[in-house]
């Protein structure tokens, strides 16, 4: 019942503010709690799904043709190029050549 409470509460607000820390203080459970339900339920941390969550709805943004910019900007990111660093290591993609092979485009 935790670990669905907290990722329901990530998939509320994945365009940004949420911490592990501010998940746990929300959920009235210490990080580390949270961090080891998280493992046991899902075999991965709370920041893991996190960062999923937000590549998964930039995925759907892009998919869309979405705007590069105004993706990671809804996506809670402050940096493009942080942006584009997490979109790549999660998906081995770039999110331009995502967005074009999306499209049915030749990525670039």
């Amino acid at each position: 019942a935790l670990v669905a409470a907290a990722v329901a509460r990530i998939a509320a607000g994945t365009a940004g503010g949420h911490t592990v820390a501010e998940l746990a203080d929300a959920l009235q459970v210490s990080r580390r709690a949270l961090e080891r339900r998280f493992r046991v339920a899902l075999g991965r941390t709370p920041l893991d799904e996190i960062h999923r969550q937000r590549i998964q709805r930039a995925q759907a943004l892009l998919a869309g043709g979405a705007a590069v910019a105004a993706t990671a900007s809804a996506c809670g990111f402050n940096d493009r190029q942080r942006f584009g660093a997490a979109f790549r290591s999660r998906t081995g993609m770039t999110p331009t050549g995502f967005r074009a092979l999306a499209r049915g485009e030749a990525p670039v």
